[in-house]
């Protein structure tokens, strides 16, 4: 669900509709997929409702060890990520100079 004012959020509201038709479009095993979206505008308010495919929590099917890896493959991409960044920064700071 999105919602933003008509008048000062035009930026964010052309974004909020774009992400949702680029989303009915995406057919990817790791995306769910957007079965709907609808605009509800009242006075200068506007909500946008996205209506997925049915889910179930990751978390209901795992077992206590899976969740401990899964633990370490989230962390270990945080960690690259964060390490992306610094290194990212770093270069962008010499080239600078």
């Amino acid at each position: 669900m999105f919602t933003g004012n008509t008048e000062t959020d035009k930026v964010r509201i052309a974004t909020a509709r774009n992400g949702a038709k680029r989303l009915k479009l995406i057919r990817h095993p790791n995306v769910l997929v957007l079965k709907e979206d609808l605009e509800i505008e009242s006075g200068h308010e506007l909500t946008i409702y996205v209506v997925t495919e049915a889910v179930q929590p990751l978390e209901v099917g795992l077992t206590v060890r899976q969740r401990f890896f899964r633990c370490l493959f989230v962390c270990e991409h945080r960690m690259a990520a964060a390490s992306y960044c610094l290194v990212r920064v770093q270069l962008r700071r010499d080239e600078r100079v």
